[in-house]
């Protein structure tokens, strides 16, 4: 993904074996360097569901609430956004798209 100041690449391996998955951040006109991701004893599905459970019997917000995922639900809707039109779009903090993240 592309945004104001840089772009960002992921790959991920599902829920197989997240030791597979790589993030890389490049600043606009820097090198780009590797992001070291947190080893998970459980991912996917099941670490979700795990998560979940434990938030429960602790009486707490699970890490992975509604509320923390609303930025994750508007950037994949702009990432949409901008592959249907084949222009970049901007996300605002509402979710409201209009002209910076390019997913061409």
């Amino acid at each position: 993904m592309e945004f104001e100041n840089g772009e960002v690449t992921w790959t991920s391996a599902a829920d197989s074996d997240s030791t597979q998955d790589n993030v890389v951040v490049r600043p606009r006109g820097g090198e780009p360097r590797t992001v070291a991701l947190t080893p998970m004893p459980r991912t996917g599905g099941f670490g979700t569901l795990t998560e979940f459970a434990a938030a429960i019997r602790a009486g707490r917000e699970p890490e992975t609430s509604g509320r923390h995922n609303l930025g994750t639900v508007a950037l994949m809707e702009a990432a949409v956004e901008s592959a249907s039109r084949r222009e970049p779009v901007t996300i605002r903090r509402t979710g409201e798209t209009t002209g910076v993240i390019n997913a061409i």
